[in-house]
Order: C-alpha cells, then sequence, then structure tokens
C-alpha cells in the first residue's frame, strides 16, 4: 500500500484496491 497511496486513483491496479480494502 506504501507504492499505492490512494488504490482509488489507481484503477489500472486492482491489487493495491484489494491491499488497501
Amino acid at each position: 500500500m506504501a507504492r499505492f497511496p490512494n488504490p482509488q486513483m489507481n484503477l489500472n491496479n486492482r491489487d493495491g484496491n484489494r491491499s488497501k480494502g
């Protein structure tokens, strides 16, 4: 999640969203 502070902004990155969610 460090590399993706905002999962919403990274729509292309599904993994980032899952990590935060």
